[in-house]
């Protein structure tokens, strides 16, 4: 039987560089690790409940609660009540927090060009369509069904996973 360890730390290897680095990134900005996704499905979602933003992403609606409210606080959105349900909270994105995420995807880009620098476009189409299908094998061998290949479904899938192992 053949061992797949050395490849399969290779991407983990991969996956907590970039990580480390996305938490580098947010060290020294107001906008925590964990916000990103809250505000970029906010960005994404204007007028978006925190019931909708709990259950897109899989978390608790208290987490979504206490996501939001710091990020109220420091100026990165803003709770309007809806007029037809007034215990409903919309959420929209300030321009300071478009500011803040835009702070932060400039560097990430960066990081990812420089991570796949020297690939040749047919080396990234090769890679790209190997890691597709390692995920689906994986998804199939554990009896799930592979999210779509966008952040927020992965975000979501993740948070899921993550809640069923508690």
């Amino acid at each position: 039987m053949k061992s797949y360890s050395g490849l399969v730390g290779k991407m983990e290897r991969v996956h907590l560089l970039r990580r480390m680095f996305s938490q580098q990134l947010t060290n020294n900005t107001t906008l925590h690790f964990g916000q990103v996704p809250v505000l970029l499905y906010i960005w994404k979602h204007d007028r978006c409940t925190q019931v909708d933003l709990a259950e897109a992403l899989h978390v608790t609606p208290a987490s979504i609660a206490t996501s939001t409210k710091r990020l109220q606080k420091v100026g990165y959105l803003t709770k309007t009540i809806n007029e037809e349900n007034l215990r409903c909270k919309q959420l929209s994105i300030t321009e300071e927090g478009k500011r803040a995420l835009e702070l932060h995807k400039a560097p990430f880009d960066a990081f990812e060009e420089a991570a796949f620098s020297g690939f040749s476009e047919q080396e990234l189409n090769t890679l790209a369509n190997y890691l597709d299908r390692i995920a689906q094998n994986m998804a199939q061998h554990i009896g799930e069904e592979l999210p779509p290949d966008n952040f927020f479904a992965m975000q979501a899938f993740l948070n899921r996973v993550m809640e069923q192992a508690k």
